[in-house]
């Protein structure tokens, strides 16, 4: 849901944006345009000027010519007025023109110095109130649009639920509950694989060597959950070795699951380590609550071998009895059994999820096992910039719905 919301509300900015830079356009390239026709008209006030210009001199040229003709050659003379009368008939209708060519050109100065004024005032200046208006009310709005319409849509669609057969597989799962330090007792031919880093640093009876790849089926399952380079414990021949596994964080605690032939959906990052022989795969779910979850793509950790998980404060077993609802908040929810039933719900305090304090839905599970932490592994990240932020949350979106 977060990554909906993320790209839901990019698109809505990259609209606004779009929508600001076309009024700047349109500002900007209007009085450009008055430019031009203000450019033209005083080509075209040239040309008349020249005109007139050439028939003032074509009159002076012409009343020389009739001055130097004799009195007696009355003929000539006769010609030579009509031609100079004509002349000065052209010449006063291209001071006419001159004189309204040079008017418009003035009020068309006049017009565009309000124009432009009219065009900040009118439109440039309203475009970037409403713009910076809808900056600051689009993500209010769209929490608003999501808690009020979105989230009521989604708790009454049915709840995700699997296949009945596998209810009495989770009856098999033996959990250890989640503490600072937890020894881990290793028969004779059995490996333990925990991450790089400082896990499993004191050890008796054990050999320590690399594993590359978790799963080289699944080499990019491995990579991005982080699951290479990883330390294989290996017990000495014929010893029963134990390796004392705690987290490099202090407040971060360890559980055992034990599988014993039955499977569990565990995020991969949540992931300290394994032993035996667990198995992985994967399964597309398109169930609403999944979808809107961004939870689409689940990985499957099945065999007869164990998992140790991590999460902060602690790791616990929820169990829902017959008839009970519980809820708890989707990031506090490391894992289930293959068999449970959960859907999502909307959060009950509207104030701390629109300040971001919370999620928009909270997970009501109803039957299965579930594992959870007690406390969110990124309560510590909420800094960074604007975009730091923005990639984070695509990031993680586009991981969540890839099952990590």
């Amino acid at each position: 849901m977060n990554l909906l919301r993320a790209i839901i509300l990019r698109l809505l900015m990259l609209a606004v944006f779009a929508a600001l830079f076309a009024v700047c356009l349109y500002c900007w390239d209007a009085p450009e345009k008055d430019a031009g026709e203000l450019t033209e008209m005083q080509h075209s006030l040239d040309l008349h000027r020249q005109f007139c210009r050439r028939l003032y001199l074509q009159i002076r040229q012409t009343q020389q010519e009739l001055n130097a003709i004799p009195f007696f050659r009355a003929d000539l003379r006769i010609v030579k007025t009509a031609e100079l009368r004509s002349q000065e008939l052209l010449y006063d209708e291209a001071q006419t023109r001159y004189y309204a060519a040079k008017n418009t050109l003035e009020n068309a100065r006049a017009g565009m110095a309000d124009r432009s004024g009219d065009y900040w005032r009118k439109y440039l200046i309203p475009a970037l109130w409403a713009g910076i208006s809808a900056l600051i009310l689009l993500p209010v709005l769209l929490k608003i649009l999501l808690y009020c319409l979105v989230a009521p849509l989604v708790e009454i669609c049915p709840p995700a639920k699997r296949a009945p057969e596998e209810d009495e597989k989770e009856k098999a799962l033996q959990f250890t509950p989640g503490a600072a330090v937890l020894d881990v007792t290793l028969e004779p031919g059995t490996s333990l694989f925990l991450r790089s880093g400082d896990w499993g640093k004191k050890r008796s009876g054990v050999l320590a060597g690399t594993r590359f790849m978790w799963s080289w089926k699944y080499p990019l399952v491995s990579f991005a959950a982080g699951l290479c380079e990883l330390v294989e414990m290996i017990p000495e021949d014929g010893k029963t070795g134990t390796v004392t596994v705690a987290s490099p964080e202090p407040d971060f605690f360890v559980a055992k699951i034990d599988l014993n032939g039955t499977g569990v959906v565990i995020r991969p990052h949540f992931l300290a380590g394994f032993s035996g022989e667990v198995k992985i795969r994967t399964r597309w779910s398109f169930y609403p609550h999944d979808l809107l979850s961004g939870r689409i793509r689940q990985i499957i950790l099945s065999g007869s071998g164990s998992l140790l998980v991590t999460g902060a404060w602690g790791v616990e077993e929820a169990v829902p009895a017959e008839g009970q609802d519980w809820r708890i908040e989707d990031g506090l929810l490391l894992g289930y059994s293959t068999g449970a039933e959960y859907s999502l719900c909307r959060t009950e305090t509207f104030w701390h999820y629109f300040r971001g304090q919370t999620t928009l839905f909270d997970r009501r599970i109803r039957r299965g096992i579930f594992f959870t932490q007690n406390n969110r592994q990124d309560f510590r990240k909420n800094g960074g910039t604007f975009l730091e932020r923005t990639a984070n949350a695509l990031l993680n979106g586009i991981g969540g719905l890839l099952g990590f």
